[in-house]
């Protein structure tokens, strides 16, 4: 019902004033809620759209900033519209940064099928509930696998790799996001370091995230590096397709409930 009285109060502010108040108002109020992810979602796509996307997509020339910065703001961005109470910063954490940027960029040194860095590929709903499973005990160890060590200067001499990782970032970073979001609403777990590595270990071995990498690096190949209009629709479009849908998220529910969410010590990266 919550979720249903958060949608209709979007729907009704959008409806009713002045399309520039009501664009601010809407967007204002889906962020405060907790309750909805799909209005989080048209929120950071909003919010996006308004502040850095099309700036990111028009040209991945960055005057008087570096990728660092540009990436920090992108990150600090997606993070605030889900409005995720987060005591330890473990959302902003330089680990949790270090992660994404090698998430998004080793998958472009692969010549072949992402899928092959892994053993297997799972949707996010069966690589969430494989993973919860194979946590033997309480105590068991989240380790993440990283392939290799991307430098963010290599980006630098690649025009249309550097394109592919921005629009990956958005998307993976989105997906995870709205993920994490889910299980602290519906399945009312804490935010934690444990659960973090866990969303973000699912998506890191999913179909869905091979399949937002090809996609993306299909349309740059395609389309070419400067069609922002055609990148913006492409990121939008990754967005809405491959989040995952209210009816997983709570099929994954009965999952959860047997996953331990104690705080692990570190980030537990470790070589694939």
């Amino acid at each position: 019902m919550l979720n249903e009285l958060v949608r209709l109060t979007t729907d009704c502010v959008k409806n009713t004033l002045a399309v520039d108040v009501a664009e601010d108002v809407a967007l204002v109020s889906a962020i405060a809620q907790r309750v909805n992810p799909a209005v989080k979602i048209d929120a950071v796509i909003a919010v996006g759209k308004k502040r850095y996307w099309m700036g990111l997509v028009a040209s991945v020339n960055f005057p008087g900033k570096t990728i660092e910065e540009c990436l920090q703001v992108l990150h600090t961005d997606i993070v605030e519209v889900w409005n995720i109470q987060d005591g330890c910063g473990y959302l902003e954490s330089k680990e949790l940064k270090k992660l994404m940027i090698e998430l998004v960029g080793n998958q472009y040194d692969e010549p072949s099928d992402p899928n092959t860095i892994f053993p297997r590929a799972y949707s996010l709903l069966g690589g969430l509930t494989a993973l919860i499973g194979g946590l033997t005990s309480p105590a068991a160890p989240i380790v993440i696998p990283i392939v290799a060590s991307l430098l963010l200067a290599k980006w630098i001499f690649n025009v249309a790799l550097m394109l592919q990782c921005l629009m990956a970032y958005i998307v993976d970073f989105i997906i995870i996001m709205q993920i994490i979001f889910g299980l602290l609403v519906n399945a009312h777990l804490r935010l934690s370091r444990r659960l973090i590595k866990l969303v973000f270990k699912a998506y890191s071995i999913s179909v869905e995230r091979s399949k937002v990498h090809k996609e993306i690096k299909e349309h740059v190949k395609l389309a070419g590096c400067f069609d922002r209009d055609a990148a913006l629709a492409k990121i939008i479009q990754l967005i809405k397709e491959y989040q995952m849908k209210p009816e997983s998220m709570e099929e994954l529910q009965s999952a959860v409930k047997a996953f331990e969410n104690n705080e692990d010590k570190d980030w537990g990266v470790g070589k694939a």
